[in-house]
């Protein structure tokens, strides 16, 4: 968004409604023509469901071109909340700065990278300060292949080849909920999110097995027998069926959604290494590596019902025209061939020298990866359409991703960028991730892995999906139970409305029961420039913890300052910091403590205006001392 545009004057109609933690009606406000339309709903497990629509109040019909912004702040006092307008609220929050970061943001997105130290990163690329974009770093007890995430459970699924074993992390508490074992020597590799039937479907390579794992709870829900060899998986929505190849039986087993059985066994060509579901064409298209061919499968026919002819090499599949045209990498002879499902023929080819070995799409480009350079090549699907081929290379830093060889692997590293005009690739050698805007020749900017080498790099975007037109929802994960101000703006129209919703927060499970809880004891000034902060660092179930390098960061809620100290440990949990040369201005305070792994974004405890003009609660907590 605009921050100018955002700090615009506008009419603020501001309504309340206590959701109770349930759904709820419609919640509307009008202004200025428009209506805004609030529902708010939530399950028991404190996953919400946030619907908001722009109509005309006069028809009813939804407002086209709008783009509103959302955010959730808790109300952890209601003099503090109410000391601030909604407008006042809204403009903050759109600056996007780190001392003004909503409770539950309903806008944004996070870059999340599968690395080769056993770790997953979160990083917020919205935040200004370089330093403080790694927001959460979790621990994995194994190398990472593959992952899916479930949307309704914010679940992260991980394989872990090497143990035989799949990890389940919490994406909203940021958490090693516990793994899945699947087999001594069963080597899970590749995952496939079946959202019809709520499931995790986990392709065992060393054995002729898959299994399937509820969604929900991660508990196993079937194994069913299928070939033998590496399995690649597809689960199209929509389909009855799971589809798996097996490398050595040469074969795709149909796996019945319902019976969980297999239903049919379909040769194919030696060696099939990528399946893809082409919706244009409703057949599954195969690709063999050693078969040097493409095979397109009639799942209702069991049988191929054409084959294209290809080289010995061929990688990687990806389908684009709604299954009509594909690309084939081929790592072999270092080319690229555009398929026609329709005829089925090869229609182009293209040189792609260095070994192409992962591709991906936004709607107006292909992007292939090159093991042997550090160069993306961009290809134009509109000209691809028409059977010409035409690429341009990206510089995407300045290591290859052959230099960093263990770091390759089956998740890919791209992720199509959330504002639909261009692609992030990780870059495992440089640590890096960059951001590429299509019509550009060079990356537009880049983020830091923070010298992690990334296996996988993926986007976990929270923000507001347009569903219809006007009319949009996002699914977030409330921790902190409470009275939170819901906050929703649009720029064309100009529309600013907020509300109050009462929510539950999700149960602490025992495997977060460690997770660092904050607690702001006091605010004393020391003299006219410096304050004293005192605050208790505890664990969910309230013991104390005392650990080393904790830091404070006072940054300006309206503005660009910021004040940091180190904080002293007092035992007991509770330290204390002098923050210095402070300006007059209102501060969000917050805590980094790298050994429990608070990062500040998560680290907030409270705000300080200063000077202090009254004796009072800070941020809702403990109340301010005052020197005589």
């Amino acid at each position: 968004m605009n921050a100018r545009r955002l700090l615009q004057p506008m009419r603020v109609l501001t309504f309340v409604v206590a959701a109770l933690g349930q759904s709820v009606g419609a919640q509307t406000v009008e202004q200025g023509g428009i209506a805004v339309e609030l529902r708010f709903s939530q399950t028991d497990d404190g996953m919400a469901m946030t619907r908001i629509a722009l109509t005309d109040a006069a028809s009813g019909l939804g407002v086209p071109g709008a783009r509103p912004g959302a955010w959730m702040l808790a109300r952890r006092s209601e003099a503090v909340a109410s000391e601030r307008s909604c407008d006042e609220k809204a403009a903050t929050l759109a600056t996007g700065s780190l001392g003004a970061r909503a409770d539950v943001d309903l806008n944004g997105y996070r870059l999340v990278t599968l690395n080769q130290d056993d770790t997953i990163a979160f990083i917020n690329p919205h935040v200004g300060l370089q330093n403080s974009k790694l927001e959460s770093i979790v621990a994995l007890p194994g190398r990472g292949h593959d992952w899916v995430v479930a949307p309704r459970t914010q679940k992260l699924f991980v394989s872990l080849r090497d143990r035989g074993e799949v990890a389940i992390v919490d994406v909203g508490t940021r958490r090693l909920i516990g793994t899945v074992a699947t087999g001594a020597g069963s080597l899970p590799t590749r995952l496939a999110l079946d959202e019809d039937g709520g499931r995790v479907w986990v392709g065992l390579d060393g054995s002729d097995q898959v299994v399937a794992l509820d969604a929900d709870s991660g508990r196993e829900v079937a194994r069913v027998q299928v070939g033998r060899g590496l399995h690649t998986l597809t689960a199209e929505a929509g389909m009855p069926w799971i589809a798996v190849t097996n490398s050595e039986s040469n074969s795709v087993s149909f796996i019945e959604r319902t019976r969980l059985v297999v239903t049919a066994q379909v040769d194919v060509g030696q060696t099939p290494v990528a399946s893809a579901w082409s919706p244009a064409a409703q057949r599954l298209a195969v690709l063999s590596i050693n078969g040097a061919s493409l095979s397109l499968v009639d799942p209702g026919a069991a049988a191929v019902s054409s084959t294209v002819a290809l080289e010995r090499g061929v990688v990687a599949l990806g389908l684009f025209d709604d299954g009509r045209r594909a690309f084939v990498l081929n790592a072999r002879t270092d080319e690229a061939s555009l398929v026609d499902l329709a005829a089925p023929r090869v229609v182009a080819r293209l040189a792609v020298p260095g070994r192409p070995d992962q591709i991906a799409f936004s709607r107006e480009f292909a992007y292939l990866r090159i093991e042997d350079s550090p160069n993306v090549m961009v290809v134009n699907l509109a000209q691809a359409r028409s059977g010409r081929l035409q690429a341009v290379a990206v510089p995407m830093g300045r290591s290859k991703p052959g230099d960093v060889p263990e770091a390759l692997n089956v998740a890919s590293v791209f992720a199509i960028a959330p504002e639909g005009n261009g692609m992030l690739v990780a870059s495992p050698g440089d640590g890096s991730i960059y951001r590429y805007a299509e019509g550009m020749m060079v990356p537009v900017g880049s983020f830091s892995n923070y010298r992690r080498q990334a296996r996988a790099l993926r986007v976990l975007d929270t923000s507001l999906a347009e569903r219809a037109t006007g009319r949009f929802e996002a699914t977030s994960r409330i921790t902190r139970a409470g009275r939170y101000d819901l906050i929703v703006r649009n720029l064309r129209p100009a529309v600013t409305a907020c509300f109050v919703v009462e929510a539950r927060g999700a149960e602490v499970a025992a495997e977060a029961a460690t997770a660092p809880v904050l607690q702001l004891m006091a605010v004393r000034p020391l003299d006219e420039r410096s304050a004293v902060v005192e605050f208790r660092l505890a664990d969910a179930l309230g013991k104390p913890i005392d650990v080393p390098d904790v830091r404070v960061l006072a940054m300006q809620l309206r503005g660009g300052a910021q004040v940091r100290a180190r904080a002293m440990g007092l035992g007991g949990g509770r330290y204390k910091a002098t923050l210095a040369a402070l300006p007059t201005a209102e501060f969000e305070l917050m805590v980094h403590a790298p050994a429990v792994e608070l990062g500040y974004e998560r680290g907030r405890i409270g705000r300080m205006v200063w000077p202090p003009a009254l004796p009072v609660a800070i941020g809702g907590a403990a109340p301010t001392e005052r020197s005589p």
